[in-house]
């Protein structure tokens, strides 16, 4: 930890700096730029409401917020996982040129898809207000479960981000897991649908509990249990460290695959 924070002290100038440049490429010459975070959640929801919210409508309230509550933990997770599998490979020139910490580049990528995260939480509040639904004081303290998944979306971004250096297949695979994933996550149907000898699979995925973290807070405006808590809390820090170790373990031989 100590060298962690020692790295950002010393070289957070070029952290910034790969923030700034990812976010300027993101949206080079496109007409309606920064909107865009904006705008994806909620034609991605007006797709889902159409598709879904009739087959659910007994079944869950305000199908527009549960949906958007769930996509956007979700997609910070998933996009920033998604874009750190390219943060090495994708950065060798600089990697091999210049001395920098090289786990920059993926935790640049989680950088920016918070940002852009941030940004799409207009949209959901425009749909709250649209929708008259109530605005709850929890929903002050959306910041946490978003730090949470966070520090996950971290671990695994590092993770990902330095094995695709020695599996190149790691890039289709990966979004065949996501694909499983979105399903496996109780984005667009209640958890009330699956059976209770299959409700395990769904609870032994972690986005699960990110998901009903954030729920809790935002859509249904109750304190979220110290269980819940403790739960999420231990399962980021423990991807986390693992990410990181991992991380630090192949990093030493990048040079020879990059």
């Amino acid at each position: 930890m100590r060298s962690i924070l020692e790295d950002f002290k010393k070289y957070g100038y070029f952290f910034a700096e790969l923030v700034s440049r990812d976010f300027k490429s993101k949206y080079y010459k496109s007409f309606l730029g920064i909107l865009w975070t904006i705008l994806h959640p909620l034609l991605r929801m007006c797709i889902m409401t159409i598709v879904f919210s009739t087959l659910f409508r007994r079944n869950i309230r305000n199908f527009p917020i549960y949906y958007l509550t769930g996509f956007l933990v979700f997609h910070l997770c998933t996009d920033a996982s998604t874009q750190s599998l390219h943060a090495v490979t994708g950065n060798s020139g600089l990697i091999l040129k210049i001395h920098i910490p090289s786990y920059f580049f993926a935790l640049s990528k989680v950088a920016l898809v918070l940002i852009n995260t941030l940004f799409s939480m207009i949209s959901l509040v425009l749909i709250m207000l649209i929708t008259r639904a109530p605005i709850h004081w929890t929903f002050l303290l959306f910041p946490l479960p978003l730090f949470l998944t966070l520090l996950f979306a971290a671990g695994l971004s590092m993770a990902l981000s330095a094995m695709a250096v020695y599996f190149r297949d790691l890039f289709h695979l990966y979004s065949l897991v996501t694909l499983v994933w979105t399903y496996l996550t109780p984005l667009f149907y209640p958890i009330s649908i699956i059976p209770e000898q299959w409700l395990f699979l769904i609870k032994l995925n972690p986005m699960y509990h990110y998901v009903s973290l954030f729920r809790a807070l935002v859509y249904e405006g109750v304190l979220p249990s110290g269980e819940m808590w403790l739960i999420t809390s231990l399962i980021s820090v423990a991807v986390l460290v693992g990410g990181g170790y991992i991380f630090h373990r192949l990093k030493s031989n990048f040079f020879l695959h990059l």
